[in-house]
């Protein structure tokens, strides 16, 4: 049975624009502003992470011979956060570099969409502003498909294997930047702990409040870069209401905001942009984060949307009730450093 057939078809024999207008056809920014990787190789898929060593401030004497009897550490411990150098002088011990290097994993997810058109519904009927059902049905469930990506990449879900009623699972932003779901191995690489920040209500919110995130991915990185905010509605909406606590304190993170006042009376006011002392912040509204209080911070450069295969369509067989296609894709997310995260949320119970 098609998912449409001709006695149910909107728009036929009706006075209607040759246009037709699709509603809630919201943006898909991190999506859209990650990495597209390599091909992945197997469901399951690993990359590297690094780490820098405490600086040391001693200073070598001069004649002294390079310990080779202390080792500071064999590296067969997984790095810890308490771990470092600083008790010791570096200059005199053999290290091994990579002591602190680590295997970080997740898998893919795949993504389907499907529909079918039947026979009369494409090929007789005339819809104002479409040509084509099948086309239009192409196009509609690409797009629905990529917003399943971005709810996906934003996430709160663990990375999971296939179980028997449900499929592979990609771990999402928001494990990611949740260290009770790291494992024992990765629990070094998670972000700063002031870079994930909770308030209890939006109008409590404070520019101090993003300067904290800020520090905390700064202590991190040692960048001072431009990052991004991908904020739900109401942490959006919060945002554009920093201006209010941010002018009246000397010294604090400027703000870039957008008022216009053109001459039909129309008055436009938001904040695209924050900047701090430890970089700047570009928000981007999204209607797919875990909540409309949630936003994730981050530098889209340092992650990638690796694919076993790109959104592709296929056919289904038509046995007469019509022609039918269905689009899928197969990908999962890599944060090349969780140390680049930060997350802001506004208190809902969750």
């Amino acid at each position: 049975m098609p998912g449409l057939i001709e006695s149910s078809q909107v728009g036929v024999r009706e006075d209607l624009s040759n246009v037709i207008s699709v509603a809630d056809a919201a943006s898909t920014p991190l999506t859209s502003m990650i990495r597209k990787g390599k091909k992945l190789g197997n469901t399951k898929f690993e990359w590297q992470a690094d780490d820098y060593e405490a600086p040391d401030a001693n200073s070598v004497v001069d004649g002294t011979d390079v310990d080779v009897a202390t080792d500071a550490d064999d590296g067969t411990d997984a790095p810890t956060i308490s771990e470092n150098y600083e008790s010791g002088d570096l200059g005199s011990k053999i290290e091994n570099a990579s002591r602190k290097r680590v295997r970080l994993e997740n898998y893919g997810h795949y993504f389907r969409r499907a529909f079918r058109v039947s026979t009369l519904a494409e090929d007789v009927s005339d819809v104002a502003g479409q040509a084509s059902e099948l086309a239009r049905g192409m196009a509609k469930k690409s797009t629905e498909l990529k917003r399943s990506m971005e709810k996906v990449l934003l996430g709160t879900q663990d990375a999971a294997t296939q179980g028997a009623s449900s499929g592979y699972t990609t771990r999402g932003l928001g494990s990611w930047t949740n260290s009770a779901h790291y494992g024992v191995v990765d629990g070094y690489y998670q972000p700063n702990t002031a870079a994930i920040k909770r308030v209890l209500t939006a109008d409590t919110l404070q520019a101090s409040d993003v300067q904290d995130v800020l520090e905390g991915i700064f202590l991190e990185t040692g960048q001072s870069q431009g990052l991004h905010l991908i904020a739900g509605t109401a942490l959006r909406r919060a945002f554009s209401d920093l201006v209010a606590n941010s002018v009246t304190i000397s010294n604090h993170p400027t703000v870039v905001r957008n008022v216009n006042q053109t001459d039909d009376g129309t008055f436009r006011s938001t904040i695209d942009v924050f900047q701090g002392d430890f970089g700047s912040v570009s928000v981007h509204p999204d209607l797919f984060t875990p909540s409309v209080n949630t936003g994730y911070v981050c530098d889209p450069s340092k992650m990638e949307l690796r694919y076993g295969f790109l959104p592709r369509s296929r056919k289904l067989t038509n046995n007469g009730g019509g022609e039918g296609r269905y689009i899928e894709a197969f990908g999962g997310l890599v944060v090349d450093n969780p140390k680049t995260l930060g997350r802001i949320k506004i208190n809902d119970g969750a």
